[in-house]
């Protein structure tokens, strides 16, 4: 998959015969040739003009806009999937209680099996750790629980319990007091770590909308995710197994190589801030500045090209083909009702 990040502050992406101009104060600083890409990323205050819009959709590239601070906004596409029975069946399915509560306990099992792994690859180089030992036992017990939740909303209740409990485990590991944190902030990222996690996550929340978009499935009609007005579900659905293993993994990597840094992390003025202004100090959001932000993004493709081992087949698969058969393996378990296989790591 061939991706292009426009995160530079101010620019114009204009129609330039058969390619893409990115222009800032009227003069071209790079040309985007749509036949070698597949999505287009926008990050902040980017103006693009009609006609590029309109060769974007012509050529199907999926467009996809991010606030300055990470925050996914929405997408762009051309014409839905022609494959109408595919999202018939998914709509048929997703209404079926007994199928959706057993894709999504999959879905949390892989998800708690995962968080698992990583916690206990931290563990070898800490034997004695008591966090991490504590960690892995209340996550096995909440695992045993997930096949016997009668409903998504126990379900949803176990992966909750087993995310605050995994979170901590995670900040446990890290020894550079910069980036200790004790639990996962959003909305605003409330330290570095949070910022880095939530960066991360609306990468992968990308990859995995295209995926949905190249396989033919409506990402927004989920099964463990309740349904929301402009809530990608199902996409939200596919990531939980790969929250762990791509995402996080790499957030700890980068921290302890120190790839990121104190200086590549700010907290804006209220005024430049998503939050309102009235918010209390202890609110006021932690993000990655423009330098540290390309930085992160050039590791991140790196990651997703990264080889990895599909459990199911034995074949070797990049990070990012293997989130597209994932997808795929969804858009079975909709369309020839046979059951939804995660993608559990180790």
């Amino acid at each position: 998959m061939r991706v292009a990040y426009v995160t530079e502050q101010g620019v114009v992406i204009y129609k330039k015969g058969r390619r893409l101009g990115v222009a800032r104060h009227r003069q071209t600083i790079a040309t985007l040739r749509l036949a070698h890409l597949d999505q287009v990323i926008l990050w902040g205050h980017i103006r693009v003009t009609p006609g590029a819009l309109a060769l974007l959709m012509d050529h199907g590239v999926d467009t996809v806009f991010v606030s300055a601070h990470g925050r996914f906004r929405g997408r762009l596409v051309g014409p839905a999937s022609k494959n109408i029975f595919l999202r018939w069946a998914q709509f048929q399915r997703a209404q079926q209680t007994a199928f959706a509560l057993d894709v999504a306990r999959h879905i949390v099992g892989a998800k708690i099996h995962n968080s698992r792994t990583l916690l206990r690859h931290r563990l070898r180089h800490r034997p004695e750790h008591p966090v991490l030992t504590d960690a892995l036992a209340q996550l096995r017990a909440i695992s045993h629980a997930v096949p016997q939740a009668d409903t998504l909303d126990r379900l949803r209740g176990l992966e909750g319990e087993a995310a605050a409990v995994y979170f901590r485990a995670l900040g446990a590991c890290l020894d550079e007091p910069f980036f200790r944190f004790e639990r996962r902030t959003r909305r605003p990222p409330e330290d570095p770590t949070n910022a880095l996690l939530s960066l991360l996550y609306t990468l992968l929340l990308t990859a995995v909308l295209h995926a949905c978009h190249v396989v033919g499935l409506d990402p927004y009609l989920g099964l463990f995710h309740q349904m929301g007005y402009g809530k990608p579900s199902l996409a939200l659905d596919l990531m939980e197994e790969f929250r762990p293993v791509i995402a996080d993994a790499l957030a700890l990597r980068l921290i302890e190589r120190r790839t990121v840094r104190p200086d590549d992390f700010q907290s804006p003025s209220p005024t430049e801030a998503e939050t309102p202004p009235d918010a209390p100090p202890a609110a006021r959001p932690v993000y990655l500045t423009a330098d540290g932000l390309k930085k992160v993004i050039q590791l991140w493709e790196a990651r997703l090209q990264d080889d990895v081992v599909d459990p199911s087949t034995g074949h070797t698969l990049t990070w990012r083909d293997l989130i597209t058969e994932q997808a795929r393996r969804m858009a079975r378990a909709f369309r020839d009702e046979v059951p939804y296989t995660p993608f559990r790591w180790g």
